[in-house]
């Protein structure tokens, strides 16, 4: 952007830019909110299932934020060291790939320009949440301010130190091997999940 001198012309008096700075920073400080960080409110990860060592699953996940959508196309897979989960979007290419060891270790691999913004332990704790057996949840939250809670058939709600922090709705008795859908609560965002039909 163009300093005002140039766009409109004329020089303006020193006083009355520090003016205008002064008033700008002033209203920013009452009206702007302040962006909460994400990324330490996050509930443990199930490490894995040794029941189901050697599975593969994946589904289709659309994420609406505000007036944004996004697909992602995931596919989760358990062997012995641990968890992988590859993540590509509509057109193939990769948005990033997350593998947990056995002893909780993560790393994370991040597709070229894709932003930040989408963090790859976030998409895989709401897997998990609507997803994984309740027992496996149960077991991974302990010891922490998470819970997790059944209601009825159709609903499971997670709470944080008390605090309703999500909800996972199942759109049929088949629960998570039919649609299901995830509410962040505390981040204003949900995440359609389409399991994949094998």
């Amino acid at each position: 952007m163009s300093p005002p001198s140039a766009r409109y012309g004329a020089r303006l008096p020193l006083r009355a830019c520090c003016a205008a700075v002064m008033a700008l920073l002033l209203a920013g400080c009452t009206q702007m909110p302040v962006m909460p960080t994400v990324t330490d409110e996050l509930p443990p990860l199930v490490v894995g299932l040794p029941s189901l060592a050697g599975a593969q699953s994946g589904q289709t996940l659309t994420a609406t934020f505000g007036d944004s959508e996004i697909t992602l196309i995931c596919g989760q897979s358990i062997s012995d060291a641990g968890w992988r989960s590859v993540c590509v979007n509509p057109l193939g290419l990769r948005v990033f790939t997350l593998a947990i060891g056995r002893d909780g270790s993560a790393t994370t691999e991040r597709g070229a320009g894709v932003p930040q913004a989408i963090d790859a332990r976030r998409v895989l704790a709401d897997v998990q949440l609507a997803s994984w057996p309740l027992a496996a949840l149960e077991a991974a939250y302990a010891g922490s301010g998470w819970r997790v809670q059944a209601v009825g058939g159709d609903m499971r709600r997670l709470w944080l130190d008390g605090h309703l922090a999500a909800e996972v709705h199942y759109a049929s008795a088949q629960g998570a091997a039919g649609l299901h859908w995830l509410v962040n609560l505390k981040q204003s965002y949900t995440l359609m999940i389409r399991p994949d039909v094998q």
